[in-house]
């Protein structure tokens, strides 16, 4: 039976990057992120390590921890997948780069990889990484760097400090009407724009993108779920990405839920 007590504990421990679902269950997965809470707070036990957890602030201000930890999730599935599959580079294939961490692509991160990694990992590590910045990814890319970790701590810290902000900015500034948004209609926002980026500019591969700003402007949050899933079209063979938009989507109905739109059209 789920015990609200632990439920409480499961969204504290979601602030430090735990990734729990939120059941109120103290289940192996709970019991772990305990333990590396404990390390985290340099040793507390019992109250005082819960008292620590309370303390603890939101991931970022934009967001709640459950909206980052969609996104999370979206990019690295759950902690158990990153820490079996994710600690080293990867290239998730196509027009992506080399990518490490949390979905960052260092394709398109040269010009802050160095401020943003270089507090969190060895100078080694940052060598083997940096012939990859601004370069497509490949099967030599990933060989090259097999011997590269990024242990989740790290990955976390990057993804909460620089590359979730900076995808948080950038959605505002292409989205204008981010900040009147639900929060969960901010979340599925951030995680297309994580995923696709926030440009606008002409051509078909776009024109959803263009869509959900002008339905924003006039308020008209019920287009925008229909608008996400007419993006799968673009990607008919990878079913991780259609899944994501159908995620995403399902997200924004449930954000919108209470929200009467004014275009005066429920029915879109």
């Amino acid at each position: 039976m789920a015990d609200p007590d632990i439920r409480l504990l499961q969204q504290h421990l979601n602030r430090t990057g735990a990734l729990l679902a939120v059941d109120g269950l103290c289940g192996p997965r709970t019991r772990a992120a305990l333990s590396e809470a404990r390390h985290l707070s340099g040793g507390l036990e019992n109250s005082a390590l819960r008292d620590w957890l309370a303390m603890q602030p939101e991931p970022v201000p934009d967001l709640s921890t459950d909206s980052v930890n969609f996104i999370v999730a979206e990019e690295v599935g759950s902690r158990a997948r990153y820490d079996r599959e994710a600690t080293r580079p990867h290239w998730p294939g196509g027009a992506s780069g080399l990518t490490i961490g949390i979905g960052c692509d260092l394709r398109f991160r040269a010009g802050s990889f160095d401020d943003d990694w270089g507090p969190l990992l060895d100078p080694g590590v940052m060598a083997a990484l940096r012939p990859h910045l601004g370069r497509p990814g490949s099967a030599d890319a990933v060989r090259d760097t097999r011997h590269v970790r990024i242990h989740w701590r790290h990955a976390w810290t990057e993804f909460t400090c620089h590359s979730l902000p900076a995808t948080i900015s950038a959605t505002r500034k292409a989205f204008p009407a981010f900040d009147r948004l639900p929060d969960a209609c901010r979340a599925a926002l951030v995680s297309l724009v994580h995923n696709r980026g926030a440009g606008l500019g002409p051509g078909d591969r776009r024109r959803e993108m263009r869509a959900i700003r002008a339905a924003l402007d006039r308020d008209d949050l019920h287009a925008v779920p229909g608008l996400l899933l007419s993006m799968q079209r673009l990607w008919p063979d990878v079913p991780g990405l259609r899944t994501r938009r159908a995620r995403e989507a399902a997200l924004w109905r449930r954000g919108s839920a209470g929200r009467p739109d004014s275009s005066g059209d429920r029915g879109r």
